[in-house]
């Protein structure tokens, strides 16, 4: 089959729709490959990206969603990507030590008879 027969939305479309099901298999094989099989809150991001982004893209190529609403989707989604930058910490999550958790204060509440 020759890609010339497609046009170029539904080429896009296609391509979309492929990375749509990449990055649900590299989900798969990710949770899979984790012994203990823990969704953090990176995997939830890509996985919103890799299914948000192209479910946008077609539907505003499809007319469905118009010009402002489609800038106004991609830019909360940039926000959102942009937000979670400062939270990154190379992937190391932080591990609180039995000695390293801060000391309760402990009030003694006195009850006084009248």
């Amino acid at each position: 089959m020759n890609i010339s027969c497609f046009s170029t939305t539904a080429t896009i479309e296609l391509l979309m729709t492929i990375i749509m099901l990449a990055g649900l298999m590299v989900l798969i094989f990710h949770l899979y490959g984790n012994k203990k099989r823990i969704i953090s809150a990176r995997i939830i991001q890509f996985a919103c990206i890799c299914l948000l982004i192209p479910t946008i893209v077609i539907l505003s190529l499809e007319k469905i969603l118009s010009g402002e609403t489609t800038a106004t989707l991609l830019a909360g989604i940039a926000g959102y990507i942009l937000a979670g930058i400062k939270d990154y910490n190379a992937g190391v999550s932080k591990i609180i030590k039995e000695g390293d958790k801060p000391e309760q204060k402990k009030e003694k509440i006195e009850v006084i008879e009248a």
